[in-house]
């Protein structure tokens, strides 16, 4: 499964349509700013937790959702704002010595 494209993946799970992906991908050809999933959004096909949780399995990493988890403030100011913002990234913990714990909409960032 972790081969699959995501577009592939979003219609193997039965978020989307085999037409739903092929509207997606020729918003796509038209408009490469933004990202295959940006575009299934921004067409009402998809939520966005929706292709997190395909995205999640696609590159096993665990999601996490910030409205119930505890952030350490220590973490989140080793990390510049700036490249936050850049990113849509958030550190949200430290662990052990030189680890850190960051979070982000786009794994693939």
């Amino acid at each position: 499964m972790k081969n699959l494209r995501l577009g592939d993946m979003l219609v193997e799970a039965g978020y989307i349509t085999e037409e739903q992906l092929q509207e997606a991908l020729q918003a796509q050809s038209a408009d490469r700013s933004k990202k295959i999933g940006e575009h299934l959004i921004d067409l009402g096909f998809i939520k966005e937790e929706e292709m997190l949780v395909v995205l999640s399995k696609k590159m096993d990493l665990p999601l996490i959702s910030l409205e119930t988890y505890e952030i350490d403030k220590e973490a989140v100011a080793l990390i510049p704002e700036e490249l936050s913002r850049k990113y849509n990234m958030i550190a949200i913990q430290t662990k052990e010595e030189n680890g850190l714990i960051v979070v982000t909409n786009d794994p693939l960032n």
